[in-house]
């Protein structure tokens, strides 16, 4: 993979709690989709990142990442746990 192929997904806990929402834990409404004009991008997103999980050698696309002064590695959703 060339190194400008490769996705940094960034998380926050907004992160964890749509992806619980999307695990079936109740729907999630963050400020960020009510102010954003493209409205929630995450779920999109996820439901490409998904299938790239079951290709062999796709894992090395992505990259995770949090900022540790307003997050912590509880906030990364446990998909990325590889």
């Amino acid at each position: 993979i060339d190194p400008c192929d490769k996705i940094l997904v960034l998380c926050s806990c907004g992160v964890q709690a749509k992806w619980r929402a999307m695990c079936g834990q109740g729907k999630v409404t963050l400020r960020e989709d009510v102010l954003s004009p493209t409205d929630d991008m995450l779920i999109p997103f996820l439901n490409l990142f998904l299938p790239d999980m079951h290709q062999v050698g796709m894992l090395g696309k992505y990259m995770v990442a949090y900022f540790d002064d307003i997050c912590s590695e509880k906030d990364v959703p446990s998909v990325f746990d590889i």
